[in-house]
């Protein structure tokens, strides 16, 4: 098994397909960072928690833990409503999409996960809040960002839920093992955990 595992919401395409005219926008209003790492399609994710190296042995018992403790759990409905630079606009490393939707269902999966990597692996619960999101793109080094760009990739967004009518539910957790290659990452599913009532 890979050493980098994880622990992922996944929206479908449809959902995403926004994401690719906000940064289409913000390019065009900050040309220098297209040379930047932006993470393609496929890749983007919500990441639930980070969990590090699992042995193959325990995958299926912590996928079994994680069905038992969300048998409760519903499909969660998430959609990219936002654009922020983190850590600051004026240093930023990070654009991430921030999300709306089933947040309370979302940070309610966060802390019952964290109860099952505690029982199962032993980790320490997250001390840092919960704040679902998309990463958009990874700088070099941090770097400035225009407050006219944002605002340009905010305004698609937001021009893009108007014309929405629904949003897909992510139906289920997915865990993910991730291998750094040359190209960059690549995930591969090891298991689905169920979201559904």
């Amino acid at each position: 098994m890979p050493a980098r595992c994880f622990l992922a919401l996944t929206p479908d395409a449809e959902t995403l397909a926004p994401l690719r005219a906000a940064q289409a926008a913000f390019v065009d209003g900050a040309p220098s960072w297209s040379g930047e790492k932006w993470v393609r399609s496929e890749l983007q994710h919500v990441t639930v928690r980070f969990i590090g190296p699992v042995p193959d042995a325990d995958c299926d018992a912590l996928l079994g833990d994680l069905t038992d403790a969300l048998a409760g759990s519903g499909p969660v409905r998430l959609w990219p409503a936002g654009v922020r630079a983190v850590p600051s606009p004026r240093r930023a490393t990070m654009l991430w999409a921030t999300m709306e939707g089933d947040l309370d269902e979302a940070e309610t999966i966060h802390s019952l996960v964290d109860d099952v990597l505690s029982r199962r692996l032993g980790l320490a619960p997250e001390t840092r809040p919960f704040t679902p999101h998309l990463t958009l793109v990874r700088a070099r080094s941090p770097r400035p960002v225009p407050e006219a760009a944002l605002d340009a990739a905010r305004a698609t967004l937001a021009f893009a839920g108007k014309e929405r009518v629904a949003f897909a539910s992510v139906p289920s957790l997915t865990l993910f093992a991730s291998t750094l290659g040359r190209a960059g990452p690549v995930y591969e599913i090891v298991g689905e955990v169920p979201l559904s009532r």
